[in-house]
């Protein structure tokens, strides 16, 4: 009997630290936020690439596509977290009336979200600003131009999904996530044009990452089972067609992931790299995961270990 109080004690203090861990997301402030994430996308051999919107419903115009796109990159976007089960509805909570003394949320603690000043007061930043200086989440949204000038289809994959932090070492993290929305053109419109009308999307995370008790948030009373990971995008192009893709790339921090919290992202902050590769019939596997190569600082940049990253060759569009 006496061995079993300590025991007992143990698992008690034990359960209290797992609930309280388990929503430090809620609490957190400035200290968790990534700005201006630069983002580079390459492309094989008879793809092209050009920036559009999410509200376009036609292709981009011809001349449009190059190699090139210099300016998606967003200047001082502050990323602070958010949960969503479908990386179109996300939510957050107010963590100085709806969080109990141990760190869990009350009943209907959620809050549906929307950019602006209740979502920046939220996480200490400037209530009273008129434009928002915090987002749950960023988008890229860029379109593809698939040229299939063979007698046989053509695979098209997302072959590369690199989410990398210049300078330090990002290994203790794994918060991240990335929708991945893909749209074919189907010769009248893109029915992808408004946050209703998004395609089901991929999901994509660090491999080993994990939720707080399996879950993210589902509406603003709920957590349902966190979503299913992606096991890669692989489109068919038809022979001899020419086809485009619109795609948007949602990122955000999870905060149901159990690495969100003030530990492992305090010193990490606006000096995230995203690097995005799609292929035409290659013999490369699809992505089904955020990966993480090994990477140098260096005084202009970072260089991936194969050298791709620091400059625009082998077919690399800087974005």
């Amino acid at each position: 009997m006496k061995k079993l109080i300590p025991a007992l004690a143990l698992l008690l203090v034990s359960a209290v630290m797992l609930a309280t861990s388990s929503f430090a997301w809620f609490s957190m402030n400035t200290t968790v936020t990534v700005t201006g994430m630069e983002v580079k996308t390459r492309v094989s051999d008879n793809l092209f690439v050009a920036k559009t919107t999410i509200a376009a419903t036609d292709p981009v115009a011809e001349g449009n596509f190059g190699s090139f796109i210099n300016d998606m990159t967003p200047a001082e976007t502050t990323l602070e977290p958010v949960s969503t089960i479908d990386g179109k509805a996300f939510f957050y909570t107010d963590s100085s009336t709806n969080v109990d003394g141990t760190g869990a949320p009350k009943a209907n603690a959620f809050i549906a979200y929307a950019e602006g000043d209740a979502f920046d007061g939220n996480y200490g930043l400037n209530a009273e600003n008129s434009s928002a200086d915090a987002k749950g989440y960023v988008d890229y949204v860029m379109e593809l131009k698939a040229v299939n000038g063979s007698d046989s289809t053509k695979d098209l994959k997302l072959t590369k999904l690199n989410l990398t932090y210049k300078g330090a070492d990002d290994s203790a993290q794994k918060a991240f996530r990335v929708a991945v929305f893909m749209e074919k053109y189907d010769g009248s419109d893109y029915t992808m044009v408004d946050e209703a009308t998004l395609t089901t999307a991929d999901i994509f995370a660090y491999s080993g990452s994990a939720y707080f008790d399996g879950k993210a948030v589902n509406s603003t009373s709920t957590t349902a089972t966190a979503p299913t990971l992606s096991t890669g995008i692989t489109k068919t192009v038809a022979r001899n067609a020419t086809e485009f893709y619109k795609v948007v790339v949602r990122v955000w921090l999870e905060g149901q992931d159990m690495t969100c919290n003030n530990d492992t992202f305090v010193s990490l902050t606006n000096n995230w790299a995203l690097d995005i590769a799609f292929e035409l019939d290659t013999a490369t596997n699809a992505a089904t995961n955020i990966g993480r190569p090994a990477i140098a600082a260096t005084s202009t940049g970072v260089t991936l270990t194969n050298g791709k990253l620091s400059n625009g060759n082998n077919g690399r569009v800087d974005i």
